[in-house]
């Protein structure tokens, strides 16, 4: 069974809901500190196609594998030559503008492909993805500062000073989930904050309240009138990404996930879903949750867990 933190925040995000519309990527970009220097290529929360490659290129095989990341796999700074609409020194109708340089690679490039060449065998779905807030986690350990450059809160959460930073990057290479961004011009690491200042105003996440769908659910574990309390203490229907990464790495994520398991079948009455790649993120708990929601999806609104996963708001502070 699942390791459960025993207090503190958490989230939930439900799979079988996200319909890949960027709403908390881009609330996340604009609110907060990204028209600062050097920020062009950090995304604190990004909703990748799986399978896929992600973001950055093909971390998730990468980190399996033991090699890094490198500078090449994360977006590159463009400019867009809007005068050139204006000037057309080509002449070309409808005049184009190219972006200088051309990138090679950056966030949502195989966005909607996933697998299967017929749309009878296609299968794809959204994985919104960020810092997982771990318990034990492997950029503090790794940190020659720790508990003043990385701090693990007492709630949960993990945060850079990035004031006290000596810029060594050890916690940007060590994180398994890749979630540890490098500043390059302010020489420091970026991460997700899991807007800690909101919620000491008594305010939800960013990417919580701003999800169309109601996907995402939040509060305190240890919080029984919480829906993150009925979703993973109660019907234990949630679950970490990457289990046997974490392990790997000795971590336990606070991000958990509902694993898209209520697709429709193909025409032939088979799963659309590739069963080891649910085995490879979510771990072989993923069957025994698809059981548990088709059998308290039956029950309608009887159910106390659908009428969490129905309702609203998804946060409790």
């Amino acid at each position: 069974m699942v390791e459960l933190p025993r207090k503190g925040w958490v989230m939930v995000i439900d799979l079988n809901k996200c319909i890949g519309c960027q709403a908390c990527t881009i609330t996340c970009k604009v609110f907060w500190n990204f028209e600062r220097p050097g920020t062009y290529h950090i995304w604190w929360r990004i909703v990748e196609t799986r399978p896929g490659r992600g973001y950055p290129r093909g971390w998730l095989e990468k980190k399996l594998r033991g090699e890094p990341v490198t500078e090449d796999d994360y977006e590159v700074k463009v400019r867009f030559p809007y005068e050139k609409l204006f000037n057309n020194p080509t002449d070309e109708i409808p005049a184009k503008i190219i972006p200088e340089p051309i990138p090679k690679y950056g966030p949502n490039w195989d966005w909607d492909i996933g697998t299967g060449t017929k749309p009878e065998d296609a299968w794809y779905f959204y994985l919104p993805i960020q810092c997982m807030h771990c318990d034990n986690p492997v950029c503090l350990r790794v940190c020659p500062m720790p508990g003043t450059a990385i701090v693990k809160r007492e709630d949960g959460i993990v945060l850079v000073n990035p004031t006290l930073c000596g810029s060594c990057m050890e916690c940007v290479k060590a994180c398994p989930y890749a979630r540890m961004f490098w500043n390059p011009v302010e020489k420091h690491p970026s991460k997700c904050i899991f807007c800690a200042p909101l919620l000491e105003k008594g305010e939800p996440p960013i990417c919580v309240r701003s999800c169309p769908q109601k996907a995402v659910y939040f509060g305190r574990i240890e919080d029984k009138d919480s829906p993150v309390y009925v979703i993973l203490v109660e019907y234990k229907v949630a679950l970490p990404l990457l289990p046997e990464l974490a392990k790997k790495y000795g971590v336990r994520p606070r991000v958990f996930y509902i694993p898209p398991v209520l697709d429709p079948p193909r025409p032939d009455g088979r799963a659309r879903y590739d069963e080891k790649y649910l085995d490879l993120l979510f771990g072989k708990e993923w069957r025994r949750v698809k059981k548990v929601l088709e059998a308290e999806r039956a029950k309608g609104l009887n159910s106390k867990l659908i009428r969490v996963l129905t309702g609203y708001p998804t946060w409790k502070i």
